[in-house]
């Protein structure tokens, strides 16, 4: 008995598949901006702050180009941690 109910609960276990929305929290609640924001990035609908969110993805993978186009990556990162803050928190 103690078999087969092990079995059928890890079965179950591994057909959960974690969703992008609390990949998302955990990450932002662990401060881990560079993750949340790669994971929201990704999102379809992201509605108002969709610029925010590509821009701070930007800044984080080509720095170097946010610069030679007269911007902060620290500013657009900020502005995209803010964004996710008063959408997903």
């Amino acid at each position: 008995m103690y078999f087969w109910t092990t079995m059928v609960w890890s079965a179950r276990i591994l057909n959960m598949k974690e969703k992008k929305i609390d990949i998302l929290r955990a990450e932002m609640n662990a401060q881990n901006w560079r993750k949340a924001i790669s994971v929201a990035v990704k999102f379809p609908r992201l509605g108002g702050i969709r610029d925010a969110v590509h821009d701070a993805h930007l800044a984080y993978t080509n720095p170097r180009f946010i610069v030679q186009i007269g911007k902060q990556p620290s500013d657009l990162i900020e502005q995209g941690k803010a964004a996710l803050i008063t959408q997903y928190l």
